[in-house]
C-alpha cells in the first residue's frame, strides 16, 4: 500500500491482487496467463514499456512443474515469453550458466532469433580480478599478502564465482600458500562444499545422459587437453576405438556439449575441455579411480602449480612486486582503505605526493580533505550526463559529511614504461573533474570541494612541469 500510495499506479496494484487470489485459489493456469501476459498488461495501464529479466532461465524447464507430485514437467514453460517478446512491449533479458541447456531451449521455443545468444566470460581479467579478490578480503575482514592474493588468483584464473566459495569456505585458510591449498582441497573434495556441489549438479545432469564409463573417459580426456582442440579421431584413438564407433563417439560428445561440460567448433569436428582448471581439477577427484584405477593427489597438483608459477620466467616475488608497480591504483586503493576500516583521516597526505607548494598546502580545499573521514571508495568510476559522453576517473574517494556538502579526492593513474603523460592526457584528467563537478551539481550537492592528485609512475613531461 505504500508503495501505491508512492507511485499511484493504482491498476497495477489492482492486478497484482487479482494474481495473489489466483494464487491463494490454486487456479494454476489462470496465474501463469496471468503472469505472462502482466508485462503487455501493464503497458497499457501505464504507457511504459519493460524489461524481463531471468537469470538461470534454464531451470525453468528442469524444476518446475505441472503438478504437486511433481510427475509432469513444465519443460516448455519459457516458450510462454514468445508471443509477449514479439509484441515487443516488454523485451527479454535473460542470463545461465548452463549453456548447452539454454542454447536448446532458445532453438526451440524462441524461432527467428527472439533470443540471441551474447556470451560472457564468468571470468575478469587479470587486473579486475585481483581488484575484485582485494575487495571481496575487505568485506570478509581477511587481511591478504600480495603473494597470497597472486597466488589464489592465477589459480582460480579471477573467476568471481570461485572467489565467493572461498571467501565463504568454512574451510579458509589464507594464512600461508600451504593453508590456499588445503582449502582447495577441502573445499572441492568435501563432498558438501558449495564449490563442489554447484558444479556437481552440472556434472550429473550431463553425465547421465551419456550414462556410461567412457562418456566420463571422454570428459577427462578433453579436460585434460582443454587448452587445445581435438578431432575426433584423435578422441577416438584415445579411447583406444576403431573409426567404425565414430557415430556413437559423436552421439556422446553432444551431449556433452550440450551439458556445457566441453566445447565445440563450428564444424562439430573438433572438441575440447572448458577452459577452467578448477573444473578439471573437480573432474579428476570425482572419475580419475573410477576410469584409471589410480588416486588423484589433488594437493600435489596445486602443489606443482604453484612451484610452476615460481618457474615460469620469474619467481613468485618477482611477479609480485612487478604486481606493485604495474597496478599502482590497487596499491593506493589498499592504503587509503586503511584509512577508512580505522576511521581517520589522511592527515599526512601531503608527505605521500611530490613536494607541494606552501600556498596549495594552505588552500581551503586541500586542508579539508587532509581532516576528512574517508567514506566510499570506488576504482574505475564513471561520470556521464545527457549531454556528454561518459568518462572513467580512475579512484574516486568521498568524504563523509554531515550535510549537503561534498568532499572528495580523485586520482588519475599512468605507470608507463614509454611515454609519460602529456599536455592532452592532463587536459583530458581536467575535463573529467569538471564533469564530476558538474555531476554533482545536477544532483543538487552544495559547497563541492575536490581534491584532484595525478600519479604518475615516471614522471611528467617538462612542458607540464608545475
Amino acid at each position: 500500500m505504500k508503495w501505491q500510495k508512492k507511485h499511484g499506479n493504482e491498476e497495477v496494484i489492482y492486478h497484482m491482487n487479482v494474481f495473489k487470489s489466483y494464487v491463494d485459489n490454486e487456479e494454476v493456469d489462470h496465474a501463469k496467463d496471468f503472469e505472462f501476459a502482466a508485462p503487455a498488461g501493464f503497458v497499457g495501464y501505464t504507457g511504459k514499456f519493460f524489461l524481463i529479466m531471468i537469470d538461470e532461465i534454464q531451470y525453468m524447464t528442469e524444476y518446475i512443474f505441472y503438478d504437486k507430485e511433481r510427475k509432469v514437467k513444465a519443460h516448455n514453460l519459457p516458450g510462454a515469453f514468445h508471443g509477449l517478446v514479439e509484441l515487443k512491449f516488454a523485451p527479454m533479458l535473460v542470463a545461465g550458466s548452463y549453456i548447452g541447456l539454454m542454447t536448446q531451449m532458445m532453438q526451440k521455443m524462441f524461432v527467428g532469433c527472439r533470443l540471441r545468444p551474447f556470451p560472457l566470460s564468468p571470468k575478469l581479467d587479470f587486473k579486475g580480478g585481483l581488484e575484485a579478490f582485494y575487495k571481496y578480503a575487505e568485506y570478509y575482514n581477511i587481511d591478504l599478502t600480495e603473494e597470497i592474493a597472486l597466488v589464489i588468483n592465477q589459480i582460480i584464473q579471477s573467476d568471481p564465482f570461485y572467489m565467493t566459495s572461498l571467501f565463504s569456505s568454512p574451510y579458509r585458510d589464507f594464512s600461508s600458500v600451504e593453508g590456499v591449498i588445503q582449502t582447495f582441497v577441502n573445499e572441492i573434495s568435501n563432498k558438501e562444499g558449495e564449490l563442489y556441489l554447484t558444479w556437481l549438479e552440472y556434472i550429473n545432469i550431463s553425465v547421465k545422459k551419456v550414462n556410461d564409463i567412457y562418456g566420463k573417459q571422454i570428459l577427462l580426456i578433453l579436460s585434460k587437453n582443454r587448452y587445445k582442440k581435438m578431432g575426433r579421431d584423435e578422441i577416438l584413438k584415445q579411447l583406444n576405438w576403431p573409426e567404425e564407433r565414430d557415430p556413437e563417439l559423436e552421439e556422446k560428445l553432444l551431449a556433452l556439449e550440450y551439458g556445457g561440460l566441453i566445447q565445440s567448433t563450428s564444424s562439430n569436428y573438433h572438441y575440447q575441455g572448458i577452459p577452467d582448471d578448477i573444473l578439471d581439477l573437480i573432474f579428476r577427484e570425482r572419475y580419475q579411480y573410477e576410469i584409471y584405477k589410480n588416486e588423484f593427489d589433488m594437493k600435489s597438483e596445486l602443489q606443482n602449480r604453484v612451484i610452476n608459477l615460481e618457474k615460469s620466467n620469474r619467481s613468485l616475488k618477482g611477479q609480485v612486486n612487478e604486481l606493485k608497480g604495474r597496478m599502482l591504483e590497487l596499491v593506493v586503493w589498499r592504503e587509503i582503505n586503511q584509512y577508512r576500516k580505522k576511521s581517520t583521516p589522511i592527515t599526512d597526505l601531503k608527505n605521500k605526493c611530490r613536494k607541494i607548494p606552501q600556498e596549495l598546502q594552505n588552500n581551503p580545499i586541500f586542508v579539508k580533505i587532509q581532516s576528512m573521514k574517508i567514506g566510499m571508495i570506488y576504482l574505475n568510476y564513471f561520470i556521464q550526463t545527457p549531454e556528454t559522453k561518459a568518462l572513467e576517473l580512475d579512484m574516486l574517494v568521498e568524504g563523509i559529511t554531515n550535510d549537503n556538502s561534498y568532499l572528495a579526492l580523485v586520482f588519475e593513474f599512468k605507470n608507463r614504461d614509454e611515454k609519460k603523460p602529456i599536455q592532452n592526457e592532463v587536459q583530458n584528467f581536467v575535463q573529467k573533474i569538471e564533469m564530476l563537478n558538474y555531476s554533482l551539481k545536477r544532483q543538487r550537492k552544495q559547497n563541492i570541494n575536490i581534491c584532484s592528485i595525478y600519479f604518475s609512475a615516471n614522471g611528467f613531461d617538462n612542458n607540464i612541469e608545475i
